[in-house]
């Protein structure tokens, strides 16, 4: 029986008419086995589906849902070629996607955020091109899962907010049920953001694209920012600061919504408090604890300000 590597070669070199050199694994994703791989026309990527994690292989899942991150690529490489990576081959019966190289330089998001070499400017970018990339979207009316993505959609929110079993962030599920929905990206981890030496972003994976609302891809990153900018407060606010701005630039954010800073709130949350899949951040699990319980606290409160917000999960205590 082959291995992975040895039926990519074959599938590889058949279907992109090359040869091909080196085949390494890439580590860090969840679900999905990664390969980088080395051709005659340069590098690619792989990604395969299994019936199980790659980095839990106790959770099941099934092979054939690789086909939505196919769709998703198919809209997103169309509407923005430059911000996306290219499908070069898609087998549906190995559950395998062969993709181009979106980052050559191999830098990301979080890399710069854990280095604290992000500036306002980039930022200010970032929020720029999200909302570049919503506006487009919002015209795709295509649903690339059954329902509407409807099951997924409540699938995700539970996940992120409602394990919780909190009163609050079952609220804010509720609420967000109620605003309009489009595609959104569905998972702006900083590790899925590349950045290149002149500050242009891409990204990749998308097995999280699905009909749902904009504010959460918005708190998603939001979120994201803080949590890599703890034990420097200045920093996470200018950063979030310019980020909205970026957006507003584009689509008018409704920056005080109490919505998006609940959203940004129970991303925090969720990754300083998941029991699944523990998020790395360099701080003490006392104080991941501490701040987590801090967190669902201040949610209670009926207004909340970005400067307390930023300060409750960026201060050292």
């Amino acid at each position: 029986m082959k291995n992975d590597s040895e039926e990519l070669k074959e599938i590889i070199e058949r279907k992109l008419s090359t040869s091909v050199y080196n085949i390494e694994p890439v580590t860090g994703g969840l679900v999905h086995f990664v390969y980088k791989i080395t051709t005659g026309k340069g590098i690619c990527f792989a990604k395969i589906r299994k019936s199980y994690f790659s980095a839990l292989p106790n959770i099941p899942t099934k092979p054939e849902f690789i086909r939505y991150e196919k769709e998703a690529i198919d809209i997103l490489s169309k509407i923005e070629p430059s911000l996306f990576p290219k499908l070069l081959a898609y087998i549906p019966n190995k559950h395998l996607l062969i993709l181009s190289d979106i980052m050559p330089e191999r830098t990301t998001l979080e890399m710069k955020l854990n280095a604290r070499t992000i500036k306002k400017a980039d930022a200010y970018n970032l929020g720029k091109i999200l909302a570049s990339v919503h506006k487009k979207l919002s015209y795709v009316k295509k649903k690339i899962r059954e329902n509407e993505d409807e099951e997924f959609y409540n699938q995700l929110l539970f996940y992120r907010f409602g394990y919780h079993e909190h009163l609050i962030l079952n609220e804010l599920i509720t609420n967000l049920k109620k605003l309009p929905r489009q595609p959104i990206l569905g998972d702006l981890s900083p590790k899925n953001i590349g950045v290149s030496y002149k500050g242009k972003f891409t990204f990749c994976d998308f097995e999280n694209f699905h009909n749902g609302n904009t504010i959460s891809d918005v708190g998603f990153l939001g979120g994201s920012i803080i949590i890599h900018s703890i034990d420097n407060y200045p920093s996470a606010k200018n950063l979030l600061q310019s980020f909205f701005d970026g957006y507003s630039s584009v689509i008018k954010l409704e920056i005080e919504d109490q919505k998006l800073k609940k959203t940004v709130l129970g991303i925090c949350l969720y990754r300083l408090e998941n029991l699944v899949i523990p998020y790395d951040i360099s701080i003490s699990q006392k104080r991941k604890k501490d701040k987590a319980s801090s967190i669902k606290k201040i949610l209670y409160k009926n207004k909340i300000s970005w400067n307390e917000l930023v300060k409750l999960v960026t201060y050292y205590n």
